[in-house]
């Protein structure tokens, strides 16, 4: 049989991110919009708390001399990967995530 459904692609051109779907058969929505906190200690120095917001941060942040990178956020898996970079290690090493 047929199904009646209502759909409206949305596009928030201030964000500037891909537009997405909103139908009448999702029971969920993601809505463009994602506020991540992060917590970070290591001996010797005072924890920190750091907050990311997709809507308007850049994803970077500075703690003992290490950068943090929020380097992919994979909304279908509902995962997040954050790339480390020390500048005594020669590589970048990463942590996935999920939210």
């Amino acid at each position: 049989g047929l199904k009646p459904v209502g759909r409206a692609m949305i596009k928030d051109y201030r964000m500037g991110e891909d537009p997405f779907e909103v139908n009448s058969l999702m029971q969920k929505v993601y809505a463009g919009s994602l506020k991540i906190r992060f917590k970070a200690s290591l001996p010797n120095l005072p924890s920190e708390e750091f907050t990311y917001d997709s809507s308007n941060d850049v994803g970077v942040f500075d703690y003992g001399g290490r950068k943090f990178i929020v380097s992919n956020i994979e909304l279908e898996n509902k995962t997040l990967k954050v790339t480390k970079q020390d500048p005594r290690i020669a590589e970048d090493s990463f942590q996935n995530f999920s939210f």
